[in-house]
């Protein structure tokens, strides 16, 4: 991983309304006064209102656009963060970027929405808030900017338990168990 000179949060997704990007960054400006950067990775149909609202919201400085990115260099961004910010409106089929994220060591913060809930375990490898509460959003990420200790403690726990709960190995014995309780009943 790279080393960036101050925190930074990362999104990877399509800037489309589900991804809720419009409340990361409202949810930001809340915290301003932080020392912290933000990369938002992809791009959509909403790209010139988000940095129309970026704009607006006088945020330019410390929110860039990167567009879309290689795979690669997606994962060395999301390695080399600080905070995976995640803030769909709704539910997602999965939400792979997460799952990634805290593979890799990055705590996600999200609002708690099916999939997204599935993935992030509350208090233990990131933060889920009450969907588009942009304050609750705010205070989970000024909390990891805040605590380092806190941070290693969520990096470590998706380090070693996200990959297998995730891996081939899990979903099969869970599908084999499933059909043994099937053929049983």
């Amino acid at each position: 991983p790279f080393s960036h000179p101050k925190p930074l949060i990362i999104s990877a997704c399509r800037l489309v309304p589900l991804k809720g990007i419009e409340y990361g960054i409202r949810a930001l400006k809340i915290i301003e006064h932080l020392d912290w950067d933000y990369w938002i990775l992809g791009d959509g149909g909403l790209k010139n209102s988000l940095t129309k609202l970026v704009k607006e919201l006088k945020l330019d400085h410390k929110i860039t656009f990167k567009g879309k990115v290689s795979r690669e260099e997606s994962l060395e961004n999301i390695r080399s963060a600080t905070i995976f910010l995640q803030p769909n409106v709704g539910p997602e089929g999965f939400g792979l970027s997460v799952a990634e994220a805290l593979c890799l060591g990055t705590p996600a913060v999200a609002f708690n929405t099916p999939a997204l809930d599935e993935i992030i375990e509350s208090e233990k490898n990131g933060y889920l808030v009450t969907a588009r509460d942009t304050k609750a959003l705010s205070e989970a990420i000024k909390k990891l900017i805040s605590d380092p200790e806190k941070r290693f403690q969520f990096s470590e726990f998706g380090k070693t338990h996200t990959p297998e709960r995730f891996s081939d190995k899990f979903f099969l014995n869970a599908t084999l168990a499933l059909y043994k309780e099937i053929v049983t009943t």
